[in-house]
């Protein structure tokens, strides 16, 4: 009986040294879960949720502005935004463009900012085109400036573009606005 209650003894302190294996192992486990799930939730708010700016989707109204020509280039920009100022060269080479092409595509340049901000960043930057003040442009699931929209007639989204854009980039806008001969 005494060998029996050995065995025992020796099973129960087994038990408690990989228990706390055992332990770390479980815990490991759930931090590792957490970390996966809050990676796909970040992801899933990152990436194509319906209200963002995904070709075929719908710009969602912008003030008064109405899509009166068959292509649209919706510039959402900051007063603030440093990328946006360097921008501007690219944004006037766009205004250039259109006129030269006596072109059925607007150029609309978007801002939260109020009217007299806008008008001097615009005077400034010689930015001549229609611009929109007043705008959250949160609310039109537009994440940071600049983001660049082509839209057609419709309002419908043919492309976009966020952030600060490389010549290959600004060749991809020339195309969706002014067509494929760019």
């Amino acid at each position: 009986m005494a060998a029996g209650s050995a065995f025992w003894e020796d099973l129960s302190v087994a038990m408690k040294r990989n228990a706390g294996k055992l332990l770390e192992y479980v815990s490991n486990g759930v931090v590792i879960c957490a970390c996966l799930a809050a990676a796909l939730l970040y992801a899933r708010g990152q990436m194509g949720n319906k209200d963002e700016l995904n070709r075929g989707s719908s710009l969602p109204r912008i003030g008064a502005l109405k899509w009166s020509t068959p292509r649209t280039v919706v510039l959402f920009l900051s007063t603030k935004c440093e990328f946006c100022k360097a921008s501007s060269p690219f944004y006037r080479t766009l205004l250039e463009e259109q006129r030269s092409r006596s072109s059925t595509v607007d150029i609309v340049a978007v801002f939260q900012e109020g009217p007299e901000v806008v008008s001097r960043f615009m005077g400034s930057e010689q930015l001549d085109m229609k611009s929109v003040p007043d705008i959250d442009v949160k609310s039109l699931h537009v994440k940071g400036t600049p983001t660049v929209v082509v839209v057609d007639g419709g309002g419908k989204i043919l492309d976009a573009w966020s952030g600060r854009l490389g010549k290959d980039r600004q060749q991809q806008v020339r195309k969706a606005a002014f067509g494929p001969n760019m």
